[in-house]
């Protein structure tokens, strides 16, 4: 499955995996290669701007994104933030607050 082609970065993202496995697809640009990346429990991974990306997950995943306040928080296709994200800016994240069952693959 390949990109979708409105998923360039326009800002540094940084990707925190809490729980489960994040698949995040990369490439340059679109005549780049596409690049695999899987993180598991504990892992981090940062998206330099300009790289278009889409994080997925098969069986799902916690995570925490940094990402500079303005950046549009589900691409540039202007959709509605899903029920299960916890959009945030500036408001502390609550013990429990967003968890998910633990991954069992």
């Amino acid at each position: 499955m390949g990109l979708p082609p409105s998923a360039e970065s326009l800002q540094l993202q940084f990707f925190l995996v809490l729980d489960g496995i994040l698949r995040i697809r990369l490439r340059r640009d679109a005549d780049s290669p596409e690049r695999v990346v899987d993180l598991a429990r504990g892992a981090v991974f940062t998206v330099s701007r300009g790289t278009e990306h889409r994080p997925e997950s098969d069986g799902g995943a916690s995570i925490l994104l940094f990402e500079p306040t303005g950046t549009l928080t589900v691409g540039d296709r202007n959709e509605d933030v899903p029920a299960h994200v916890d959009a945030t800016a500036g408001h502390p994240l609550e013990p429990g607050q967003g968890e998910r069952p633990p991954h069992t693959p």
